[in-house]
Order: structure tokens, then C-alpha cells, then sequence
């Protein structure tokens, strides 16, 4: 994809890339980049160093004084990362993971020890299905952590010993599993004395915090939920909230997301986009029709669960266009529609309701926060998928758009002519001059580019 490329980006301009895509260095050089960088990923600072500092001192006998300059820096630059990053605790290479409980919550903590330093900490906090043991987790979240590594990375980066202050159900199971995949043997131990011992609690505290920080703001999610069914004043139970939102770059590749939330928070595996079809363009009414008409029918003819409340990033308009989406299809689900006000602040919204005034919350009302998350995250998910398919349309060259023209023809024409802007520029003689071109497709090579009928 880059052998059109004549000059490198504006990364290369600002020293953040060599432009290897350009050949502004030399694959050997390259190749000790990628594997001074794979020594800093795998915590191997001292050797690291040391290969920069042989670099530097060979730079400067050769009296190359600005590359010896530039291998000092990066060894003070790494020094200064590595004190901000790193923890030395020892020497050796393991996984640390361990699992706290609480209030039907798990926290896992990993800690990827590398050479005696902790190169990377992570916490997982995990909803606790009922009766689910912690033996039970620990051996769900191993054997999902590491066998969805590649092949690759597992081989290089799993290590020789996984460290845990439970012993996993099927422990033999998993080790041999994950030394197969990673081609060494790999080991899962729960320490009695030690220094491993130390890292376990290095973990532990870790854990114990991350699920004290999950528990207080699940605690206070809690809360905005019941304030938000106080708010409705509804007769049943709020269990499931769906939200609708629209998203287009003037018509362009219009995308209606729909996010789930349940009394727990998001339920991300629920979530849905849809691309909106026909002649809809920057209709944002129609478009909310048809991504709200395409989902309904979905869950009616899945028999699958229906929501509580559907809110609809939007004012009035909007919610009689869900109104009539649920009337057409004969359901009865709370409806609410939450648009920006006259000044387009955040606190300033009002609340839209079937038959009801307009309302408006309290900039500190739970509730309303509450409002403003759903709303946020619906919006956060239709734009991220709206700008993916944008983004996919525009870089899709207007060659594939032309028929009759395959994956051979166009390299061809590329080329030819040195790339895209080369074709674009090309007179109808240039293109009929290619071999496999007839006139009759230069002349719709040449209406596409030029936009126009030849």
C-alpha cells in the first residue's frame, strides 16, 4: 500500500517515525528498532541500556557526534520512564493474579512481572454470578486471558510461572493447555513464604482497592437508577433502559446506535448499530424511524426481552416518532426523549414525555445524571461507528466504483500512472493507452474522476 508513497508523514517530520514506509532507513536498521523496543516492552531495561550505550560509544569513536547524542538521550529518556513506571521488586519473570470478593463483585488483579519489574497492572472487576466460587473465576478469567492470545504473543510473552492466591478449578488441565500454546511449560503455584509471596500481596492490595473504588460507584449508580424510577413513578419494576441516537456527516453514512443499560450498567453485549438504508440522507425523523421500526420488529420476532423505558436523544419530534413506532407495533414501553434546551448546556436539558409538559431537572438531580450518561454513551457509540464507516467510504478509492474494473486492471492503472492522482490527472488518450483498457471503459475511468459524461 505505500509504493506510491514519494515523501513521508508528518510523524517522520516530527522525529515520532523513521519512515520506513519511504525507505528513510535501512531494514537492518529497522530490525534492531523493533527489537530494542520488544527489550522495553519485556521489562529487559539493563539490557537495553547497555546495547545504547554500545550504540553511543561507537557513534562517538566513529566522531559521529549528533547520533552519539541522540543514543544518550534516549538513554536518559528511558531512565526517567522507567523510574516513573517501573517497580523493582526482585528478579524473575510471572503473572500475579489474584482475586478478591465482595458484595456479589469480584476484582481479579494481573500483574505482569518482567526481569523483577512490574511492567504492566490491570484490574478486572467481575459481576458474581450466584454461587460462582472463586475457584471457579479464577479458572473462567485464566483460560479466557490467556488462551484468546495469539499464538504468537503467547510464545513469546506467557510466562514461565502464573502466580495466584487461589488454585484454579482443573489446574492441571490449564497448565498443560497453556503450555502447549505458549510452547514452554508453564506453571500456576499459590506461594506459602517468599518473595512471591510479597507480589501476591503486592496484587492483593490492588485488588481489595479497585473493588472498594467498583463497589462505591456501583453504589452510587444504584442510586441515580432508583431516583430516575421515582421520577417515572412507575407501577413495575425498572430493569431495562434502551436508548436511541442518530449520527451523519450531512447525510453521510448514517448510523442509528441503540445502547442498553440495566440497574447493574451497561450491557455492552446488547448494544446494536444500524446502517440506514434507502433515500433517508440527513432525515434525522426517518432515520429514527427505521432504526427503531428494524429493532422492535427484531426482538418481536425473537421473542427477546423488551425494555422498561426507551429514551430518545431528541425533543418532541422525535418522541412522537417512537410514539408512533410503538403504536404501530402495538407495545407499551414508557417513552422519554431528553433534548439540549435553548442554550445547549449540559444541566439544561428538558425531558420530554407522551401527553405530558416539558420538564426540566435540577442540574444536581440524580436522576438527571443518570439521563445524561445513557445519553452520552448512545451518542459515543453512534458517532464511533458512524466515523468508522465514513472513514472506510472515503478511503475506498473511486476506481472500485468504476465497472468492469478488477483488482488486475487497477493495479494496472496505478502503475501506470504512479498512483491515484495520476489517474485523476490522465487525459482520455493517457487512459486508453494502458494495456487492457478499451476506449469504452476509459470513458467511464475518465466520467468518474471528472464527474461527468464523456
Amino acid at each position: 500500500m505505500y509504493r506510491t508513497r514519494s515523501r513521508p508523514c508528518l510523524l517522520y517530520q516530527i522525529g515520532r517515525c523513521s519512515g520506513p514506509c519511504v525507505q528513510k532507513i535501512s531494514q537492518e536498521q529497522y530490525a534492531q528498532n523493533v527489537q530494542s523496543a520488544i527489550l522495553f516492552l519485556e521489562g529487559k531495561n539493563h539490557d537495553l541500556i547497555h546495547l545504547l550505550k554500545e550504540k553511543m560509544d561507537a557513534a562517538s569513536l566513529a566522531e559521529h557526534f549528533e547520533i552519539a547524542a541522540t543514543y544518550r538521550d534516549q538513554m536518559i529518556q528511558l531512565r526517567a520512564i522507567q523510574e516513573k513506571q517501573y517497580v523493582q521488586v526482585g528478579s524473575g519473570d510471572a503473572d500475579i493474579i489474584d482475586i478478591e470478593e465482595r458484595a456479589q463483585m469480584f476484582a481479579i488483579q494481573l500483574l505482569s512481572m518482567r526481569a523483577g519489574c512490574i511492567i504492566h497492572s490491570r484490574s478486572f472487576p467481575l459481576k458474581s454470578p450466584h454461587d460462582t466460587t472463586q475457584k471457579e473465576a479464577i479458572s473462567a478469567f485464566i483460560s479466557q486471558y490467556y488462551l484468546s492470545l495469539s499464538s504468537l504473543v503467547a510464545e513469546n510473552h506467557l510466562p514461565k510461572q502464573i502466580i495466584v492466591n487461589v488454585l484454579p478449578n482443573g489446574k492441571r488441565a490449564l497448565e498443560s493447555i497453556l503450555t502447549e500454546k505458549a510452547r514452554h511449560i508453564v506453571k500456576i503455584a499459590r506461594p506459602i513464604r517468599g518473595k512471591k509471596l510479597i507480589w501476591l500481596k503486592m496484587a492483593a492490595d490492588s485488588a481489595k482497592q479497585a473493588l472498594v473504588q467498583h463497589t462505591a460507584s456501583q453504589d452510587a449508580y444504584e442510586e441515580r437508577w432508583q431516583a430516575l424510577a421515582q421520577l417515572l413513578n412507575v407501577t413495575t419494576p425498572l430493569i431495562r433502559i434502551e436508548c436511541f441516537d442518530i449520527s451523519h456527516t450531512q447525510g453521510e453514512s448514517t448510523i442509528g446506535s441503540c445502547v442498553v443499560f440495566d440497574a447493574y450498567g451497561p450491557v455492552k453485549r446488547d448494544y446494536r448499530y444500524f446502517n440506514i438504508v434507502g433515500e433517508v440522507g440527513g432525515d434525522d425523523l426517518a432515520a429514527m424511524h427505521q432504526a427503531l421500526l428494524r429493532r422492535f420488529k427484531r426482538l418481536i420476532k425473537t421473542n427477546s426481552t423488551l425494555p422498561d423505558l426507551l429514551l430518545i436523544d431528541g425533543g418532541e419530534t422525535q418522541l412522537a416518532v417512537a410514539h408512533q413506532v410503538l403504536s404501530t407495533l402495538n407495545l407499551q414501553i414508557q417513552l422519554l426523549s431528553v433534548s439540549k434546551g435553548k442554550a445547549r448546556k449540559r444541566g439544561e436539558e428538558v425531558l420530554h414525555r407522551v401527553q405530558m409538559k416539558p420538564q426540566r431537572l435540577q442540574p444536581d438531580s440524580q436522576a438527571l445524571h443518570l439521563i445524561q450518561y445513557i445519553r452520552d454513551e448512545a451518542h459515543r457509540f453512534a458517532i464511533t461507528k458512524h466515523r468508522s464507516l465514513r472513514d472506510k467510504k472515503r478511503r475506498r478509492s473511486r476506481l472500485e466504483s468504476v465497472p468492469k474494473i478488477g483488482p488486475k486492471r487497477r493495479q494496472a492503472l496505478l502503475n501506470y500512472f504512479g498512483g491515484i492522482q495520476g489517474i485523476a490527472r490522465a487525459s482520455l488518450e493517457e487512459l486508453t493507452k494502458v494495456p487492457g483498457v478499451s476506449r469504452s471503459l476509459a470513458l467511464d475511468i475518465f466520467s468518474v474522476f471528472h464527474n461527468e459524461t464523456v
